[in-house]
């Protein structure tokens, strides 16, 4: 019992070696730095844009935050492939160069247990990104489209500036304050609507959305109305009275990219067909490209780290304009749903294996293959 005990925790030990650790963290390190860049870069150009906006007034500065911070989620998202495939061309390519992969053989580990370290981090990185593709994404997507609309309703009211008067439409407004729950004091509007004089004058006033559009409810109110050049007047006292400043406020509208992926998968159509490829070609990727990166990663005795970069950038490349031509055949009816994803991955697989035939040699793949399968 006690050897069986033995044998069972030394089992369990082997299930993550020293080396697997090793090249896990190494390669965490490395796609979170490439992540950050990539992400920063991409972001500073959503920021620029979505800050023009803010100066112009069409966006709140809270709002600019807060869509910038979605955006950037859904960016790291995105790109998350690119990042693992950058990780595993650098980390193994230092490690060719610094002649450890030379020390790890010599201890009888060969490139199929690079491939089971590699794997181990691998899996774990795809699960997590599938569900961050089919569910973080279009939440933060969501999350900008009512951001936008929400903001879009504050624009009547940061147009009032408290202390100055503002036009909207037929009404002229003069508001002397405004505090921090957008509640207006002291409000003062006049209503050029109709050929009659009418004034109306309110302690407080909030913006609401009502039936038939947006309304400015103004709670204490006085009107004043007559005719031009006449002496009587009409004085009305209102508890609430409410003046219209938009017709039709419509709902916020969720573009593909933010609708959930249960609502993608219950009304079937080719958008939702593309857009669930686009979402699975997250993990898909962090698979595809992660192996694919270990071949490209091998140095010859002059190479540097990067010796294999452009033929790695041709590959990227290919894949991901590739992927977006599949998702385009799909929309326009070209290609059928099974086809669009899988023949990608099919050609990413056939390019994996003459990359393996290219760097280690036929003779290397037979012993392989009768090692693990014949004898």
């Amino acid at each position: 019992m006690q050897k069986i005990n033995s044998l069972t925790k030394s089992r369990r030990r082997r299930l993550f070696t020293v080396l697997d650790k090793m090249i896990a963290w190494e390669l965490f390190k490395t796609a979170s730095s490439v992540l950050s860049v990539i992400v920063i870069i991409l972001v500073s150009k959503k920021f620029v844009k979505v800050l023009s906006q803010a100066i112009e007034g069409n966006v709140s500065s809270d709002a600019v935050i807060k869509i910038v911070g979605y955006k950037a989620l859904g960016i790291g998202i995105s790109f998350l492939p690119a990042a693992i495939f950058i990780a595993v061309l650098v980390v193994l390519g230092r490690m060719y160069r610094d002649h450890e992969i030379d020390a790890i053989a010599s201890g009888g580990a060969g490139l199929a247990r690079i491939y089971q370290s590699i794997t181990i981090f691998l899996i774990p990185v795809s699960v997590v990104s599938l569900c961050l593709s089919l569910f973080s994404i279009p939440w933060a997507e969501s999350n900008i489209v009512e951001i936008k609309h929400q903001d879009q309703q504050q624009f009547e009211l940061r147009g009032l500036i408290s202390g100055s008067f503002r036009q909207r439409g037929d009404l002229m407004f003069f508001i002397e304050d405004i505090d921090d729950n957008n509640r207006m004091h002291n409000v003062f509007a006049t209503n050029h609507r109709t050929k009659n004089i009418e004034v109306i004058n309110a302690a407080y006033g909030q913006l609401e959305d009502l039936p038939g559009g947006r309304y400015i409810v103004l709670q204490d109110a006085e009107r004043v109305s007559g005719k031009p050049g006449q002496v009587d007047v009409v004085i009305e006292r209102f508890d609430k009275y409410a003046l219209l400043i938009k017709k039709d406020n419509k709902l916020p509208s969720y573009h593909i990219e933010a609708q959930s992926t249960k609502a993608l998968l219950n009304g079937f159509s080719l958008r939702n067909s593309a857009e669930l490829q686009r979402r699975l070609a997250v993990p898909l990727g962090v698979l595809m490209l992660g192996l694919l990166a270990v071949p490209l990663a091998q140095l010859t005795p002059r190479g540097g780290v990067y010796g294999n970069v452009i033929v790695a950038f041709l590959i990227y490349f290919s894949y991901a304009n590739l992927q977006k031509f599949s998702q385009g055949w799909l929309l326009k009816g070209v290609l059928p749903l099974w086809f669009s994803l899988t023949w990608v991955y099919v050609l990413m697989f056939l390019v994996w294996l003459l990359l393996l035939l290219r760097f280690f040699g036929l003779p290397w793949i037979k012993v392989i293959f009768r090692q693990r399968f014949v004898e």
